[in-house]
């Protein structure tokens, strides 16, 4: 079944550029004349407020010409003196928080498309669900016997009171030597373990989505040449992620003439929740979606859509 939603090939772009954003995020600095948008892990002496937003920076001494991203410089030292000069940092402010959004606009998807497939998984045909509901109103109704007499009856058996040699027991202290627990370790506290029992949950449900996406009964696309190549709606993928460049190479290979490596992405996917509805007409690997890296069971994946050639 088709998915309303956004195009797939914008999708795998959008799903690519919130995967690099969440992972490598930028800062926009406009300090005196000067317009800078810089990695923030080449930031250094870094505040933050508790909503997480940067307070205090310094830029580094020394950094490498990928950490500074953009730099612009200005006449005036801020907004309402010159309206070029406004409309130049409007346009890089716009740049740089567009980019954080994309990954809030895709999770609204999800969240949407993931009510619309709850809706219709209860949206059973109504000839379904009458014949349902007449088969449990037809059921006779049999009214409940009364409880046997026995059971009203039964004696009921408290406890005896201990003997007094219980209650006389000393009541011995565990001593410095026996108190030593498992979970005050250092650097294994009860917050420690509970962080590594769900990230090694997380590690499980991972393996276990990279297994199904190859072996399982809804693997995901159809094993496509050497070295891992898999097809799934018109990309050529690998699981895991690996060099692009490398990829698109492999790629390239096993594509037909007048077909040709379009565009090469690190996305993840999942495998959504079977539904049993009556419009479900999907194929097996049509339950693999685009999906954001923090979702449970998510795969990396390295895709490479696909670019058919026009020839005059």
């Amino acid at each position: 079944m088709t998915r309303a939603g956004l195009p797939f090939t914008r999708e795998v772009r959008l799903r690519a550029l919130a995967d690099r954003a969440a992972q490598n995020p930028f800062f926009l600095s406009d300090c005196e004349g000067s317009l800078e948008l810089w990695r923030e892990a080449a930031l250094e002496h870094v505040r933050r407020d508790d909503t997480g937003a940067i307070t205090m920076w310094s830029t580094p001494s020394s950094y490498k010409v990928t950490d500074r991203v953009l730099e612009v410089g200005l006449e005036t030292w801020g907004p309402g003196e010159d309206p070029t000069e406004d409309q130049i940092r409007q346009n890089i402010t716009d740049l740089a928080a567009g980019r954080e959004a994309v990954a809030e606009l895709l999770d609204l998807v999800d969240r949407l498309a993931a009510e619309r497939d709850a809706l219709l998984g209860r949206l059973a045909p109504a000839g379904n669900r009458a014949d349902e509901e007449t088969a449990v109103l037809s059921e006779p109704v049999r009214p409940l016997s009364a409880p046997p007499a026995s059971v009203l009856t039964e004696p009921v058996h408290r406890p005896s009171a201990p003997p007094a040699s219980v209650l006389s027991e000393p009541v011995r202290r565990p001593s410095a030597q026996s108190g030593c627990p498992v979970l005050s370790e250092p650097g294994a506290g009860s917050g420690g373990v509970y962080t590594a029992m769900l990230g090694a949950a997380e590690l499980h449900a991972t393996h276990q989505a990279w297994h199904a996406a190859e072996h399982g009964p809804h693997p995901l696309g159809d094993a496509a040449g050497l070295g891992g190549l898999r097809a799934w709606r018109g990309t050529l993928l690998r699981l895991g992620h690996h060099d692009l460049w490398t990829h698109a190479r492999d790629a390239a290979k096993q594509l037909p003439p007048g077909q040709d490596v379009h565009e090469m992405h690190h996305v993840h996917v999942h495998l959504r929740p079977e539904r049993s509805t009556a419009d479900d007409t999907s194929a097996p690997s049509d339950r693999w979606r685009l999906c954001a890296r923090t979702t449970p069971g998510a795969v990396p994946v390295t895709l490479a859509t696909i670019h058919t050639l026009e020839f005059s």
